[in-house]
């Protein structure tokens, strides 16, 4: 028997929050570089994720490319944190179904996590 795809909306249903870049990215980067505006991360934000620019240069437009990549393992690793409330969901269906996660203006699913 072939598996069909479930695809969940990543942030508000696969992650707590429901915009990381204002809720946990630009506060991240403001804790580490006190003179960095919203408007500029988010400015970078949106290069990167459409693929304009490369991770290294999203961090070294954010004065922050010293620290790559530790940086952005620490940013990924610790502050994007999975909805408990979904766990349950995917484990109930994970037998029968495959899960992907959908990013705004990503054209991809990427395995992020195994449940």
């Amino acid at each position: 028997m072939s598996k069909k795809w479930s695809i969940f909306d990543a942030m508000g249903v696969v992650y707590e929050v429901g915009d990381d870049v204002r809720e946990l990215l630009v506060p991240f980067i403001q804790r580490q570089n006190k003179r960095m505006s919203q408007l500029l991360v988010e400015k970078a934000y949106i290069e990167a994720s459409l693929g304009e620019i490369s991770s290294k240069d999203f961090w070294n437009r954010l004065g922050l490319g010293d620290h790559y990549p530790e940086i952005e393992t620490l940013y990924l690793n610790y502050f994007l944190k999975i909805d408990p409330e979904f766990v349950p969901i995917a484990q109930k269906f994970k037998k029968k179904l495959l899960f992907g996660v959908a990013f705004q203006r990503c054209e991809g699913m990427v395995p992020l996590f195994e449940i």
